[in-house]
């Protein structure tokens, strides 16, 4: 965590230098009132998190834990508009307004459905209820100054949810919004969609109590909270087609966002995605095998091939038909069951290994053996080797293989 008044104090202190750009020891040496005695280390955190956030430019020098150096520092359009924006709320009262039933709804503007579809479930249970979404025409229309308007709202507001996806705790704006609501004191919920979950929060927001929103019993505590702050009647409906709703939406929000991902953000996700895979049945060619995705991403399968130990070749690949594509797509964290028919016998093959590194007998015909079943794929369209390493019984008399573990 950085000191946000420091921030705020350099923000402050280079608006008055600009454009005459300084560097951070220039800075520590300026002796700004109050921060005279920050150690070194408190002034990089602070001109560090400014500058991902983007209210400063400048060059930096990185080590291993994090900035060392920065220089030819200035404020930018951004971290001026904070300043107005923190002199224009120091002049709101944070005493809440007791006739607001407003709930003031942030999200990344990727994440638009997913908020109107929440709101919609807010104001159906809490029919009293007044949900604000920045998105949604309905609250901001078309020639309204937006940026006076969130201002407002925020002010009237008297919780503050956060829709924490993917998307929304990287985006700058929902950073901002929810530090409206810490600076007024009032509640604020993170609601987690998608790969985001409640216990995985980072810092801040895992300090505050947040709920899964794509799970009903989750929700349905959002709503009786929500109901309780605002002093208002809830009627729960049935929460299963929303939470459903709300997942859908998230997964398409997710592959919308890729299309604005640099070559090395889909890199990172092609990296990180994995899936894994099993025997489910396996008699002479036929062969089940059940595919699990692992990731947040989208994935279609392309063949599948077994190896035995040492990597040596069992079977020739199978490639998947390539309609219908259902049958070879694998949703975020959903399974497939694939038919397969090899043209040899994986079965045969093992048993004409003998026994090399990796086999091992049990009682006549029943023979253990490591083998890795490959599975190539197609993710963000990048192609990837995915291996999973299974150890399998092989009945060399019926010509089977079943999954051990």
């Amino acid at each position: 965590m950085y000191n946000q008044e420091l921030a705020h104090t350099i923000l402050r202190k280079l608006n008055e230098l600009f454009p005459t750009p300084t560097s951070s020891d220039e800075l520590r040496k300026s002796q700004v009132q109050g921060f005279e005695g920050e150690p070194k280390a408190a002034w990089l955190g602070a001109i560090d998190a400014l500058l991902k956030l983007g209210s400063i430019s400048g060059r930096d020098l990185r080590g291993a834990s994090g900035l060392e150096d920065a220089a030819n520092l200035v404020i930018t359009a951004r971290g001026q508009e904070e300043l107005r924006s923190a002199a224009r709320q120091e002049e709101y009262p944070t005493e809440l307004d007791s006739d607001s039933n407003l709930v003031f709804l942030s999200h990344a503007a990727r994440d638009q459905d997913a908020a109107i579809a929440l709101k919609r479930a807010i104001e159906s249970a809490i029919p009293k209820s007044d949900v604000f979404v920045s998105s949604d025409t309905e609250d901001l229309h078309p020639g309204e100054d937006w940026v006076e308007t969130i201002q407002e709202n925020l002010r009237r507001s008297k919780v503050l949810i956060l829709l924490a996806s993917e998307r929304g705790l990287k985006r700058p704006w929902v950073w901002y919004e929810s530090g409206a609501a810490w600076h007024r004191k009032i509640p604020m919920i993170p609601c987690c969609i998608g790969k985001v979950r409640k216990n995985q929060l980072p810092a801040p927001f895992s300090s505050r109590q947040a709920v899964n929103a794509d799970e009903a019993r989750d929700l349905g505590n959002l709503l009786n909270e929500i109901g309780l702050m605002l002093r208002l009647d809830v009627a729960i409906p049935d929460l299963h087609p929303i939470v459903s709703q709300l997942r859908a939406l998230d997964e398409t929000a997710h592959e919308a966002d890729a299309d604005m991902l640099t070559p090395e953000e889909i890199q990172l996700r092609v990296d990180a995605m994995t899936v894994s895979a099993k025997i489910t049945r396996g008699n002479r060619q036929w062969f089940v095998v059940g595919l699990t995705n692992e990731s947040s991403e989208t994935v279609t399968a392309l063949y599948i091939q077994l190896f035995g130990p040492d990597h040596i070749q069992l079977t020739e690949r199978f490639t998947l038909p390539l309609q219908p594509e259902e049958k070879r797509t694998l949703p975020p964290t959903g399974t497939l069951q694939i038919d397969t028919r090899f043209q040899s016998e994986p079965a045969s093959r093992l048993a004409s290994l003998g026994a090399p590194v990796g086999l091992f007998t049990s009682p006549q015909h029943l023979i253990r053996a490591n083998i890795t079943i490959e599975v190539g794929c197609v993710v963000l369209g990048k192609f990837k080797r995915c291996e999973t390493n299974r150890q399998v019984q092989v009945d060399t008399r019926n010509h089977q293989i079943v999954d051990v573990y």
